[in-house]
């Protein structure tokens, strides 16, 4: 009857501390949804003025997002005295030209800025491999078998994003910095106003000042090639 007790004991301090380990290390990626689904909102359009910077020289743009959901959003820069320089349409995560302005981008160019807009609007799924939340870190894993991570940083102080590094197939491809948040006025949420990209791979800087984001059900319309 002893040795029955002591077994009953020992299997019920192992599920404890199993699941007590299970939530300090954070291994679900519910852990994690709730701060991400805080930076943006889920559908939202927005208008920002950014500067990229390539080769010691800079270029301004307008850029307006309109995002529905992860694979389907529409992306126009416009830039002085050119006026529309492209706008593309992603729906199903193909890329659609509505316009673009003849000579100014090749396609790879034109995936270039497509992915700038998915690294700084859109945090993909994964799992938690390590969950630190005193050094205010979260690293997701998102594809074991490429090496694909995603590691990000939170201010100590008021628990906002503050960085994201994006890792694919072991090389670090992006660094982004989000800064300066403000609360929209109407709609109560916080949103960084200022971000800064660092897209390594293609050896460029943009700098985005987030000056217009409003979220809500975003018309179909918009979506429509006309």
């Amino acid at each position: 009857m002893k040795y029955k007790k002591i077994i009953i004991y020992s299997i019920l301090c192992f599920i404890f501390y199993a699941l007590l380990d299970s939530e300090t290390k954070g291994s679900s990626p519910s852990r994690l949804d709730p701060v991400l689904e805080n930076v943006f909102p889920e559908e939202f359009i927005a208008r920002m003025y950014i500067v990229v910077s390539k080769n010691n020289r800079q270029y301004e743009f307008i850029e307006y997002v309109a995002m529905k959901n992860k694979n389907t959003c529409r992306v126009t820069l416009m830039g002085t005295p050119l006026g529309t320089l492209y706008d593309i349409l992603v729906i199903g995560g193909r890329i659609r030209v509505v316009k673009m302005l003849q000579g100014r981008f090749s396609k790879r160019t034109r995936n270039f800025l497509f992915n700038d807009v998915k690294a700084v609007f859109i945090f993909p799924p994964g799992k938690i491999v390590k969950n630190v939340f005193k050094s205010n870190q979260i690293d997701l894993e998102s594809n074991r078998r490429r090496r694909d991570y995603n590691y990000y940083f939170f201010d100590g102080k008021d628990g906002f994003l503050s960085k994201r590094i994006i890792i694919n197939n072991k090389k670090k491809i992006y660094e982004i910095s989000y800064s300066n948040y403000k609360q929209n006025e109407s709609e109560g949420f916080f949103f960084p106003e200022n971000i800064l990209v660092k897209n390594i791979k293609g050896n460029y800087i943009v700098e985005i000042n987030l000056f217009y984001i409003k979220s809500g059900n975003i018309p179909d319309r918009i979506f429509e090639r006309k």
